[in-house]
């Protein structure tokens, strides 16, 4: 990985794809 991708970056794609799993859940 590079520098670019810092700790932030992970966990808000990370976030981002937990919000999404719940969304097809409710549907």
């Amino acid at each position: 990985l590079k520098e670019e991708f810092s700790k932030e970056t992970l966990e808000e794609a990370y976030l981002r794809l937990m919000e999404e799993l719940e969304d097809e859940e409710g549907n």
